[in-house]
C-alpha cells in the first residue's frame, strides 16, 4: 500500500502555504508601508520613551540591590511583617548603598558599567524578596468613602510627583548643590572638593543617591529616589501610629503629603523625605513592641508595661536609621535628641547609650570623607576649613538676626498662614514654605488623649510628643538666632510626626463628651474641604507647569528649561560656545548645574562672592589682578540677584563695595553678551 499523499494533495497543501505567506507578506507590506508614512512616534520621542525605561531599569535594580542590602538588618526587623517589613528592609537597604556609594568615590570607582555590574548581581538576590513582597504589602482600596476619597487624593499627588521627576531638573538647590556635587563627582570619577562649593560639605547621603542614579540612568532617576523616600514615610504611618487612632492611616497619610511644599519637594532631587523617612523609621524601630522570646536590655518595669523591652538588635538599627537623617541635613540633630529621649524614658542609660553610640558610629566615614577633603569633619561649621575662614562663617551665620521673642511665640501661626512657597508676604517673615492649614488645626487636638486615652495611647502619644517638642524647640532656636534660618522647611524633620499627632487629633475630637461626634462632623467637612482645595490648587499648578511634553518628548529639553529657568538657561547656553577649559566665575549666581562639562563653572554658593573678595582686596584693579592669577577667564554677572539683594539690605555689603564692583565690572571687564537686564557675560579687558 503506498504511505504516500497523492499529488493532489501535496499540491494542495503548497498551494495553502504559498496563500499564507502571501496573506502574511500583503498584511507586513500595507502595516510597514503605512506606518513609514504615519510614524507613530518621533526620534525625539523614542529618546525620551528610552529615557523612561532606562529609569524605571534604575529603579528597580537599585530596589532589588536595596532589598538585598537590606537582609543585612534582618533580624532587628524580624518582628515586623507585611508593609512595614518591606519598607524598613528597602529603607535600610537604600540607607547602606548610600556607604557603598561612597566607597566607590573614595576609590576612584564611578563608572556607569561597575555601578550597573553590581546592580545585575544583586537582581536574583534581591528581586524575587522585592516581588513577593510587594505583591503582599500593597494597600487595599478602602471600602468606606472618606477612606477612598484620602487614598485617591494621596495617589494622585504622588502620580504628579513621579510624572514632575520624570521632567529636566529645574528645582533651586538641586541646580545649586544636591545635583551639582555628583555631577562634578562624575566629571572627576570619584570624590572631591576641589571646587568652592561649600555645600559639597553638607551631609552627603543624599548625593550618594543621586551619584548612584545618575550613574545608573541619570538624574530623573535621582528625583524619583525622593519620591521613593516619601513613599516609604507614608507606608510607614500606620506603623507609627499604632493604637493611637486605629483607622485613621489615610488621614495621616494625606495630611502629610498635602502639606503643599511637601508635596513639591516629593519630585525633586532633596533631602527633606528622607530625613522624615529616617526619623519615622527611627521611631518605628524604637517603640515597636517585640515578640516574646527577645532578650531584653533592661526587665519590664513594674505596673505591667513592657516598656523596657527594646531589643538591642533595634536599638542599632534605629540608630542607624538616625544616622541616615544626619547624613542628610545637619538640622536633624534635633529629631535625633528627641528619638534619644524616647530611648532613655523607655529603657534608661544602657540603652540610651547603644543607641547614641551606634549613630556615632554610622556618622563616622562621612565625617572621615570631609575630614580628608577640607580638613574639618562638620565642613563647614564650626572650625575652619577649605575655601572658609572667619569671615564667611559670619556671613552664612548671621547671628543675633533672628525673630524676636513675640515673633517666636507666633512662629507656628505666622508659617502656617503667612508663608509661601518660594515667596515672601510684605510685613512678615519669610519662611519660605507652604505648609497648609490642617497639621497646625488638628494636631494640638492630639492632647486631648492624655485625658481619655488608655495608658498603651498616652504613653505611644508621650513618646510623639517628645520627639515633636525637641524638634520645634530646635527650630525656635534656630529662628531666634539668624534671619537665614527662618524656614518652615527646618520643622520637616518632625513633620510625619505632627501629621500623626493630627490624625490622632481629628479622632480625639469624638470622644469630646456628648458633643464630640458632632464637633467631629463639622470638622470632618472643613478638613475635606481643605484636602479638596489642596487637590485642586496642585492639579491647577501641576496643568499650567506641566513636564507632560518634556516628559513625551513632544518638547525639547532646552525649550522646557528655557519656559522654567527664563534668563538662567540661555545664559548657561551661552557658555558651551566659550573655549574649552574656560573658568567661569559666578556673581550673585548660586545655580551651576548646567554648565558645560568642557569648562569650568564657580558658582556664588552662597552670594557672597564679591563681599567676601573685598574683605581681602580692597579695590577692584586688586581683585581683577587676584583673579587672573587664579585662571579665571570670564565672569558671569546675574544683576537681578544682586539689585535684589542690594534693595533689601540684609546683606553687610556697604555703599564701598557697590561702588568698587561697579568700577570692577566697567573698568576691568568687557560685556560679551547680555540676557535682558538678568545676566551678562564678561571677559578681561
Amino acid at each position: 500500500m503506498d504511505s504516500q499523499a497523492p499529488p493532489s494533495s501535496r499540491t494542495g497543501r503548497k498551494t495553502g502555504l504559498l496563500l499564507a505567506a502571501a496573506v502574511v507578506a500583503w498584511v507586513m507590506l500595507v502595516v510597514t508601508a503605512y506606518f513609514a508614512v504615519h510614524k507613530p512616534a518621533t526620534p525625539q520621542q523614542l529618546i525620551a520613551m528610552g529615557s523612561w525605561l532606562r529609569t524605571l531599569a534604575g529603579l528597580v535594580a537599585t530596589l532589588s540591590l536595596a532589598m538585598a542590602l537590606g537582609r543585612l538588618w534582618g533580624g532587628a526587623l524580624s518582628a515586623f511583617a507585611g508593609r512595614a517589613r518591606l519598607t524598613l528592609q528597602l529603607g535600610l537597604g537604600m540607607a547602606s548603598l548610600t556607604y557603598l556609594v561612597l566607597i566607590l568615590g573614595a576609590l576612584g570607582a564611578y563608572h556607569p558599567v561597575l555601578a550597573w555590574g553590581l546592580a545585575v548581581v544583586a537582581l536574583p538576590f534581591g528581586l524575587p524578596a522585592l516581588i513577593r513582597g510587594l505583591r503582599d504589602a500593597l494597600p487595599r482600596a478602602p471600602r468606606e468613602l472618606a477612606g477612598l476619597a484620602l487614598s485617591a487624593f494621596v495617589a494622585g499627588l504622588l502620580g504628579l510627583a513621579a510624572l514632575r521627576g520624570l521632567a529636566p531638573p529645574t528645582a533651586w538647590d538641586s541646580l545649586v548643590y544636591h545635583l551639582t556635587g555628583p555631577k562634578l563627582y562624575l566629571e572627576g570619577g570619584s570624590l572631591q572638593h576641589a571646587l568652592d562649593l561649600p555645600y559639597l560639605g553638607f551631609p552627603q547621603a543624599g548625593s550618594m543617591l543621586f551619584t548612584w542614579g545618575m550613574l545608573l540612568a541619570g538624574d530623573r532617576l535621582a528625583q524619583w529616589f525622593h519620591l521613593l523616600f516619601a513613599v516609604f514615610t507614608l507606608s510607614l504611618l500606620p506603623q507609627a501610629l499604632g493604637r493611637l487612632a486605629s483607622g485613621r492611616s489615610w488621614l495621616a497619610a494625606a495630611l502629610l503629603i498635602g502639606v503643599p511644599t511637601a508635596y513639591l519637594l516629593a519630585g525633586v532631587a532633596y533631602v527633606e523625605w528622607m530625613v522624615m523617612f529616617a526619623g519615622l523609621a527611627g521611631f518605628v524601630l524604637l517603640t515597636h513592641r517585640p515578640v516574646a522570646d527577645r532578650s531584653p536590655i533592661m526587665p519590664a518595669p513594674e505596673g505591667g508595661l513592657q516598656a523596657g523591652l527594646l531589643d538591642r538588635r533595634m536599638v542599632v538599627a534605629a540608630g542607624f536609621a538616625a544616622a541616615l537623617a544626619l547624613n542628610s541635613k545637619y538640622t536633624a540633630v534635633w529629631l535625633v535628641i528627641g528619638l534619644a529621649a524616647v530611648v532613655f524614658q523607655r529603657s534608661r542609660a544602657r540603652s540610651t547609650v547603644l543607641f547614641l553610640g551606634s549613630v556615632g558610629v554610622f556618622l563616622m566615614p562621612f565625617l572621615l570623607k570631609n575630614l580628608v577633603l577640607t580638613g574639618n569633619p562638620v565642613y563647614p561649621f564650626v572650625f575652619p576649613g577649605e575655601f572658609w575662614d572667619a569671615h564667611r562663617a559670619f556671613w552664612y551665620s548671621r547671628p543675633g538676626s533672628g525673630l524676636s521673642l513675640l515673633q517666636l511665640l507666633l512662629a507656628p501661626w505666622e508659617a502656617t498662614v503667612w508663608g509661601v512657597e518660594g515667596g515672601v508676604y510684605l510685613g512678615h517673615p519669610s519662611y519660605g514654605a507652604s505648609l497648609g492649614p490642617l497639621i497646625l488645626a488638628l494636631a494640638p487636638a492630639s492632647l486631648l488623649l492624655l485625658r481619655r486615652g488608655d495608658p498603651e495611647q498616652r504613653r505611644h502619644l508621650g513618646g510623639l510628643l517628645i520627639v515633636v517638642g525637641f524638634g520645634y524647640l530646635g527650630w525656635l532656636a534656630q529662628l531666634s538666632y539668624s534671619g537665614l534660618l527662618v524656614q518652615s522647611r527646618l520643622l520637616f524633620p518632625v513633620l510625619p510626626y505632627l501629621a500623626l499627632l493630627a490624625a490622632a487629633g481629628f479622632d480625639a475630637i469624638g470622644g469630646l463628651d456628648r458633643w464630640g461626634r458632632s464637633a467631629r462632623f463639622v470638622v470632618g467637612g472643613l478638613v475635606g474641604l481643605a484636602i479638596a482645595l489642596t487637590g485642586l490648587q496642585a492639579a491647577l499648578d501641576f496643568s499650567s507647569t506641566s513636564p507632560l511634553a518634556v516628559v513625551s518628548g513632544a518638547e525639547t529639553q532646552e525649550s522646557y528649561l528655557r519656559s522654567r529657568l527664563g534668563q538662567y538657561a540661555l545664559a548657561m547656553e551661552s557658555l558651551q560656545s566659550l573655549p574649552a577649559q574656560s573658568k567661569v566665575r559666578f556673581l550673585w549666581e548660586p545655580r551651576s548645574y548646567y554648565c558645560p562639562a568642557e569648562i569650568q563653572c564657580e558658582p556664588d554658593a552662597l552670594t557672597d562672592r564679591w563681599w567676601h573678595t573685598r574683605q581681602h582686596e580692597q579695590r577692584a584693579v586688586a581683585v581683577a589682578s587676584r583673579w587672573k592669577e587664579e585662571g579665571v577667564t570670564h565672569v558671569l554677572f546675574y544683576q537681578l540677584g544682586a539689585e535684589a539683594i542690594r534693595q533689601a539690605g540684609f546683606d553687610p555689603l556697604t555703599a564701598g563695595d557697590w561702588a568698587e564692583l561697579e568700577s570692577f565690572l566697567s573698568d576691568q571687564l568687557i560685556p560679551m553678551t547680555t540676557f535682558g537686564e538678568a545676566y551678562t557675560l564678561y571677559r578681561w579687558r
